[in-house]
């Protein structure tokens, strides 16, 4: 999908690294990756994917879910890798700093796989954040305007509006929606 740089730049008040890329990675049991690039004035949304971890039974041992969920990540992450970052030019790579407010044994796993990413990708990046996600969406502009109780549900779908917004996309994924924003953030243009 292309863009005119001038056009998503006016709906998010500010400007883009111009000739760059970013990848931005929303961590979570399923993962959200979005590739945007700047091109001589065309915004380009090279790349959405999305890992599926696979599930688990709920009487399996903790470490044996870990076990098997990383080694997906880190196979997936690997073959990704091969088969679509084929850039020459360095980019920025945006991972999401996972939020502390769930379970331990979640937070855990998300904490090994944002490392899987890191060490998988570090080569192939000239900038690399870790950032939480309410930075990233207070970064582009993001402000929601749900009550701070509101169900998750109901804010993901906020996330997706605005996203769409941004993009005059149909989007339905909010992991494809985060990853981008992670991207967006990733391409600011600092002053």
């Amino acid at each position: 999908m292309n863009f005119k740089t001038s056009q998503i730049e006016k709906k998010l008040g500010f400007k883009l690294t111009q000739n760059t890329w970013c990848l931005g990675i929303d961590l979570a049991s399923t993962t959200g990756l979005a590739l945007l690039k700047e091109d001589n004035g065309i915004l380009k949304i090279e790349i959405m994917d999305v890992i599926k971890l696979p599930s688990v039974d709920k009487d399996d041992e903790k470490s044996e879910q870990y076990v098997d969920k990383l080694i997906y990540m880190l196979k997936w992450i690997r073959d990704w890798k091969k088969e679509k970052l084929l850039y020459k030019e360095k980019g920025i790579l945006i991972l999401e700093n996972s939020y502390l407010g769930i379970n331990a044994y979640t937070f855990g796993q998300l904490k090994m796989m944002g490392g899987i990413a890191f060490a998988e990708l570090f080569d192939l990046f000239k900038d690399i954040k870790i950032i939480f996600a309410t930075t990233a969406r207070k970064e582009i502009g993001f402000k929601s305007q749900l009550p701070k109780k509101s169900k998750r549900e109901d804010k993901k779908k906020e996330l997706i509006k605005f996203v769409n917004f941004i993009f005059d996309t149909k989007l339905k994924g909010d992991n494809l929606c985060d990853a981008i924003i992670l991207s967006l953030c990733g391409l600011k243009e600092e002053i």
